[in-house]
């Protein structure tokens, strides 16, 4: 596991910025929350939405 609650692995190559972002984080009073998706239908439905669409581009 590269992040947990109590902190980055030393050797991360993101561990500065992931840091950072958690200071923001408390500094501003922001909590986030892992959500399943099979909790979150909504989200769930929209990535099924976005997995059948073409990419015009390709």
């Amino acid at each position: 596991m590269l992040m947990s609650k109590e902190g980055v692995i030393n050797n991360h190559p993101d561990r500065d910025v992931i840091e950072e972002c958690r200071r923001l984080l408390t500094k501003l009073g922001i909590s986030m929350m892992h959500t399943l998706r099979e909790e979150n239908s909504c989200a769930d439905h929209l990535g099924k939405l976005g997995r059948m669409q073409v990419d015009e581009d390709l």
